[in-house]
């Protein structure tokens, strides 16, 4: 059976996550999981056990107040989830006053702020056993390969097609108590991360399920399922921004809103200027470039700059990490003090 070899190879050599403990706890499996989206799974781990540290539960989160919480996240990007972690801090601290106590099942998790179908199932199947599949890239990419699906990424019908077969194998484990919902799913993670890895990098002749009746290895066309996702065309983008400073070497910087450059809520950032067809030519020192998701950014950096009547707007210490300035903006500074302005 499928599901019992996989469980038996992860009870081997599954990865050593500092969340990872007997009985799993849900407070780590949360902010762990949350952590992971978007992000490199080596950064995760210097995070999480950083975060740990300041904020080793939930009481003490909740006792934190959101300065130390974005100082904590501060350079781990997409920084609407820490927002949000606060947010249902504050609703799971609210569960516990009502002696709710946590969350148990996906319903539960998906009534918080910002979990998504994924993260209820990784933390209900990981953290309380709930025999549910979190669908991720790794296990979308296992699926696929075992069952002969070939395009889930692109097309809605093969994703259909895998969620059903997920949907088989939660009601497999349901019906067999030796089947244990958090090492499956975690093995699943396991097994797309470091066997069957995208493309022609998957080691084939170390899955423990390829005799098991893998579609994609028997078929000798792993490295085309599945298919690669489209990519978004690049949207290019260029601004001026003129850096203020004031007597004490402090910075003119505006909240970022959304949809404004970089669009990464919570953070600060200097004003930029787009610039158009209308435009005049402006001579600059330096060029900076960066880029998010598809946008392309392109910014002149130029002297001269001064403090806009915006009550929106902060004079800070770039240095000090009470304030989160964003990448770019970092990268601005950068290029104007490494200019001689």
């Amino acid at each position: 059976m499928m599901l019992h070899a996989l469980q038996s190879w992860f009870d081997i050599h599954q990865r050593h996550l500092p969340w990872r403990r007997e009985p799993a706890h849900p407070y780590e499996i949360w902010i762990s999981e949350v952590m992971s989206q978007q992000s490199v799974l080596e950064t995760v781990k210097k995070y999480f056990t950083a975060w740990m540290q300041s904020f080793p539960d939930l009481e003490a989160l909740g006792r934190a107040d959101e300065a130390q919480v974005m100082a904590r996240w501060a350079g781990l990007g997409y920084y609407s989830r820490a927002r949000l972690v606060i947010k249902s801090a504050e609703a799971l601290l609210a569960r516990q006053a009502r002696g709710e106590g946590w969350p148990q099942n996906v319903d539960e998790w998906r009534a918080l702020p910002g979990i998504g179908p994924y993260t209820a199932k990784a933390i209900s199947a990981i953290a309380f056993g709930e025999p549910v599949l979190p669908l991720d890239g790794n296990l979308i990419r296992v699926l696929s390969r075992f069952y002969g699906i070939s395009d889930p990424l692109n097309r809605t019908e093969d994703m259909r097609q895998v969620e059903a077969r997920a949907a088989d194998l939660e009601a497999v484990m349901r019906a067999d108590p030796a089947l244990r919902a958090g090492r499956i799913a975690q093995a699943f993670m396991d097994l797309g991360a470091t066997v069957c890895r995208p493309k022609a990098a998957a080691i084939c002749a170390a899955c423990p399920i390829r005799e098991q009746g893998c579609f994609a290895e028997q078929n000798q066309c792993v490295d085309q399922i599945p298919r690669t996702k489209a990519r978004r065309e690049s949207v290019y983008l260029d601004y001026v921004a003129r850096p203020s400073f004031d007597e004490r070497g402090r910075v003119w910087v505006l909240p970022i809103e959304k949809g404004a450059p970089g669009n990464l809520l919570g953070q600060w950032q200097i004003p930029l200027e787009l610039i158009d067809a209308s435009s005049p030519h402006w001579e600059c020192r330096s060029q900076v470039r960066h880029a998010i998701t598809h946008h392309r950014y392109r910014v002149r950096v130029m002297g001269g700059g001064s403090a806009q009547e915006n009550p929106a707007g902060r004079w800070v210490d770039p240095e000090s990490s009470e304030w989160h300035l964003s990448t770019l903006s970092r990268k601005i500074l950068s290029a104007f003090l490494g200019s001689g302005n």
